[in-house]
């Protein structure tokens, strides 16, 4: 697969959960503020916020995505992973973000 048809397909991935954001009607207001990441602008992660929130609504969703930019090196599984962080030890119930999706 080429750079070109693997970056198009990542745009329309990323076109396609926003578009289910602004259709869910479930809001979450008790998760964590988004994690600040050098070089990212306030406009960027808040509009990268309905991404986040819809990779812990629908995590099937996610699951089933793989990620295009190759970040299976770092031990990403699939697209969730790049959102969210594995939950482990005491804060299994707790929501832990990952920066990787705003790099």
């Amino acid at each position: 697969m080429t750079m070109a048809r693997t970056t198009g397909i990542a745009v329309f991935a990323v076109a396609l959960l926003t578009l289910a954001v602004s259709l869910a009607s479930v809001t979450i207001a008790t998760l964590p503020p988004l994690p600040r990441v050098a070089g990212v602008s306030d406009a960027d992660v808040k509009a990268a916020r309905s991404q986040y929130h819809l990779a812990i609504r629908r995590p099937a969703l996610f699951e089933k995505l793989g990620c295009p930019c190759g970040c299976i090196t770092l031990g990403h599984a699939n697209l969730r992973d790049c959102f969210v962080l594995p939950s482990t030890g005491w804060f299994k119930s707790q929501t832990q973000w990952n920066a990787h999706a705003l790099t």
